[in-house]
């Protein structure tokens, strides 16, 4: 049904006429009097008795009259609530995230936008697998995706962010001795603890322990976790190095920087076509200056 025509039928009823009602619009009184009548055919009953001198309600029409007030009512409030979702005042985002980048770059990045836009619900997940972001954008369950970019994105739109620089964090107690930069060839010489893989095993180690040798003495699907492991010294991970080294050493934790520099592709995915205003915000936030850095949909 027309939501104009239901505006216009009201202010018939409030003006008391057309020609009254009419001229509150700004528009023609034949206009207005040909919305009523094809109102009225839609509905199938007159609304108005035009048998008297003054327009009057049919009882149809008194029963049309509340339904149309509420309609108007309902369409006012969700006017409103698409003006706040526009205008971020509210909103919700849902964001999905491998778990190192669930460590940074999200939280900093969530950070700025709660600052700007304290109103828009924010939800994270975290499926496991770079495959598994990409997926959860895919089908509509995330709108935007941080992911490691040697997974296959379709269709999907990438902004590749700056790239991800690792170090190799120890405890402090392990630390003493070891040259820095830590030269991976002598990676077979430190046990390793590991994040937890998808099947293609597309971790940070992975390439590294099959290039250089090494062995893995624990999988962690929990990037937090690993900082513990590592001070009490079960073994040393393979971590973003721009993570917050102060804590780190806080921690009894040492970060050695790698030669060669070993480092990651990343970027943030999402549907090819128009984002939301929450999730507009959100990229804008993530991606750096300028922000033309997208690529067209990968293989």
């Amino acid at each position: 049904m027309d939501l104009r025509r239901i505006e216009y039928f009201v202010a018939v009823v409030d003006h008391g006429s057309v020609t009254k009602a009419a001229a509150a619009l700004f528009i023609a009184q034949p206009s207005l009097s040909q919305a009523i009548r094809a109102l009225e055919r839609e509905v199938g009953v007159e609304l108005f008795d035009r048998s008297g001198r003054s327009l009057t309600l049919t009882p149809a029409g008194r029963t049309f009259e509340a339904g149309a007030r509420a309609a108007l009512r309902e369409a006012d409030r969700a006017r409103e609530r698409v003006d706040a979702v526009r205008d971020l005042r509210a909103g919700r985002l849902r964001v999905a995230t491998t778990p190192l980048l669930a460590l940074d770059p999200l939280p900093a990045a969530a950070s700025r936008l709660r600052q700007r836009h304290p109103d828009i619900q924010f939800h994270v997940s975290q499926p496991g697998s770079a495959a598994a972001v990409v997926g959860e954008i895919r089908s509509g369950r995330a709108e935007i995706g941080l992911t490691h970019l040697e997974v296959p994105t379709g269709s999907l739109l990438v902004h590749p962010l700056p790239e991800q620089v690792f170090g190799l964090a120890v405890s402090a107690d392990s630390a003493a001795g070891m040259p820095d930069p830590f030269p991976l060839t002598r990676l077979a010489e430190v046990p390793l603890v590991a994040e937890w893989g998808d099947s293609a095993g597309q971790t940070p180690e992975s390439g590294v322990v099959d290039r250089y040798g090494g062995r893995v003495v624990m999988w962690s699907a929990h990037p937090q976790a690993m900082w513990e492991l590592v001070r009490l010294g079960v073994g040393a991970a393979i971590l973003p190095l721009h993570l917050d080294l102060g804590r780190a050493r806080g921690r009894g934790v040492r970060v050695f920087e790698t030669e060669p520099v070993l480092t990651r592709r990343v970027g943030v995915v999402h549907r090819n076509g128009p984002l939301s205003p929450a999730a507009r915000a959100f990229t804008e936030i993530l991606l750096p200056p300028p922000s033309s850095t997208s690529r067209p949909p990968g293989p």
